[in-house]
């Protein structure tokens, strides 16, 4: 049962929330500067204090929103800025044109030593040289000699380049003003006009004057530059107030409301919980009023409940209630069976796979066991047509949220746009794609590297993008002559009895169609040699032929090599395989002859091509 003491503990919490907003001390400070300082127009800026304008540009206008670090700066630099004569500050200016070596300026600053080649300072300064880093020594010798430590300003104008260095200018900006107005006088005859018509002429008398200056030629662009300047503060000093004045009115409204209801704590019937609750923007406390007159009036239980229902949206009777309206209901689950969805989150998830069409079990099995994450994906393949909702309908455990599936389907996805590959998502296929991704990818590389990435769509089961040993596969159909009915169709790469080609090599039974090839690799059907005898008719004579101590580099082959094959008079050998052999640290020799079935004189053919002695014409003593 809510308690008084609860609403009042809820409403002091709230206060203090608000009230600590309040206390922004950058904002403070921005405040203050305000009231000590008009900023309308160009007298303003000629009589404020340029630094404590500066710090609120800062402030305002640098990435890190520290009041106090730009106060600090501000506060130990500006004596150091005001005094230094023409020369230095010329000089000095140096820094502002390499910000892009501040890193470089910084270590002059930083470096105890630096001063040690000269013996003066003013021989320092007077020193004439292409590298404006020399001007930086002389501002470091000026700083060493006032015990001035300038790198926290170095690290501000290499945080925060331009910005910095277009408000420092501003200080520039106003004693070149002065200087150039010093006494002159703007004397305005006007009659029966007010201040602010005097104010306005003079304003207007300067700025024609200062169009008179020749060292102004950009003197619109510098007006106007200050102007930005000025309204920067003012904008964030209007923002602080407002933001005040909404803050202040809803500690108000707190206030009233509690007093509202101490007028009607005493009676029998709180009928005018409208007008008590108001003005309470906060919608808990708005909650623990309500409440608590709910509970204190029973006899209007009836009026309040639509409110205290509005306020109460993950209820279980309002959860119940969206399950009804989604055709599930209250008897065909367990209540607490449900997870602890928000009324929201739910409404989202029975929304979106509402386009499913799932049974009833079905879409309390996805509420049970799913997440927002995946329904959000879901929501995603739907949207964009990747992929058709009834196979959602089939496969609703890729919504589980311990599932990988469709984080796999969605990474895959965009690894066939990776590769531009544009293929119609069938059942069969998104079942390939619901796999390891790296695995695809991996596969995809080597069609790639075989140069048969762009067959891939011609071909209705892609099962072999999930094949570990893909290489040797492709490597096998090219050795065996197969490469023509590989280009027309992948889908080779997913059969199982390739040694069926191997023995019918070594018998000598020869493979003139397509369709004689699809026959033998039909797993369906019976082939004469059982399985767990093929390899006694696989012909291997390696152990009939030495080895060539000496052998010629892989380079001496391209007169044998094709895209993908090469040709030693009329044995076939798959470069990629002989390639990925070499860079394991095979031989020439062992690289060629790996995972292929040759006869004896076959291998002496090869071990003749490879034969160092053989390609320099030498013979064996």
């Amino acid at each position: 049962m809510t308690t008084l003491n609860e609403i009042d503990k809820a409403i002091s919490l709230k206060k203090q929330e608000i009230e600590n907003k309040n206390e922004d001390e950058a904002l403070k400070f921005i405040s203050q500067f305000m009231e000590d300082n008009a900023l309308n127009h160009i007298l303003d800026f000629l009589t404020v204090d340029i630094w404590e304008f500066i710090k609120c540009s800062l402030y305002i206008n640098c990435k890190e929103k520290d009041i106090d670090k730009y106060k600090n700066i501000v506060d130990k630099y500006k004596d150091f800025f005001s005094n230094l004569d023409l020369d230095a500050v010329t000089k000095s200016l140096i820094i502002y044109s390499n910000i892009g070596k501040m890193d470089e300026v910084i270590t002059i600053f930083k470096n105890e030593s630096i001063l040690n080649s000269f013996r003066t300072i003013s021989e320092l300064i007077n020193i004439s040289a292409s590298d404006n880093m020399v001007p930086i020594v002389a501002l470091k010798a000026i700083c060493t000699e006032e015990d001035i430590d300038l790198v926290p300003f170095l690290n501000l104008v290499k945080e925060n380049g331009r910005i910095v260095l277009d408000i420092i200018n501003l200080y520039e900006v106003r004693s070149k003003l002065w200087n150039l107005l010093s006494g002159e006088q703007f004397e305005v005859k006007v009659s029966k006009t007010n201040e602010s018509e005097i104010e306005k002429k003079a304003v207007e008398a300067i700025i024609e004057k200062l169009h008179g200056f020749k060292e102004l030629s950009d003197i619109d662009n510098i007006l106007n530059n200050i102007q930005d300047r000025m309204n920067e503060i003012k904008t964030y000093k209007e923002k602080y107030e407002r933001n005040k004045r909404k803050n202040d009115k809803e500690i108000d409204g707190l206030n009233y409301s509690r007093n509202e209801l101490d007028k009607e704590i005493n009676k029998k019937l709180i009928v005018r919980y409208r007008e008590i609750t108001k003005k309470i923007k906060d919608p808990n406390i708005k909650y623990l009023f309500l409440s608590y007159i709910y509970e204190h009036n029973k006899e209007y239980q009836d009026e309040l409940q639509s409110e205290h229902n509005l306020l109460t949206q993950d209820s279980k009777l309002s959860i119940q209630a969206l399950l009804k309206r989604h055709e599930i209901p209250n008897d065909s689950y367990e209540y607490e069976s449900i997870p602890s969805y928000t009324k929201t989150e739910l409404e989202t998830i029975l929304n979106i796979i509402s386009v499913l069409n799932l049974s009833i079990e079905a879409k309390i099995y996805v509420i049970q066991n799913t997440s927002l994450e995946k329904i959000m994906d879901l929501k995603l393949f739907l949207e964009r047509n990747m992929i058709p909702s009834e196979y959602f309908q089939e496969h609703i455990s890729l919504l589980d949220k311990e599932s990988v599936e469709l984080n796999n389907l969605k990474n895959n996805i965009d690894l066939l746009k990776k590769y531009n590959i544009s293929i119609e998502l069938s059942s069969d296929k998104i079942d390939i794609f619901t796999k390891d991704p790296i695995m695809i990818e991996k596969n995809l590389l080597i069609l790639e590297s075989y140069d048969l990435l762009n067959r891939i769509n011609n071909n209705d089961d892609l099962s072999f993008l999930l094949r570990d040993n893909l290489e040797e596969v492709i490597d096998k159909y090219l050795e065996l002559g197969f490469e023509e009915y590989l280009e027309i169709d992948l889908s080779l790469l997913n059969k199982k009895e390739i040694k069926r080609l191997e023995v019918l090599k070594s018998i000598g039974i020869p493979i003139t169609s397509k369709s004689e090839l699809d026959s033998y690799l039909n797993e369906d059907k019976e082939f004469f040699i059982s399985l767990d005898k093929i390899n006694n008719y696989i012909q291997d004579d390696r152990k009939y032929v030495e080895e060539p101590t000496e052998q010629v580099s892989i380079g001496e082959l391209d007169k044998y090599a094709s895209n993908r094959l090469y040709d030693f008079n009329g044995i076939k050998i798959s470069r990629r395989k002989v390639e990925r052999q070499i860079s394991l640290g095979n031989t020439l020799y062992q690289s060629i002859i790996y995972n292929t079935y040759l006869s004896e004189e076959e291998l002496k053919n090869i071990s003749k091509i490879v034969n160092k002695s053989n390609a320099l014409g030498l013979t064996k003593q």
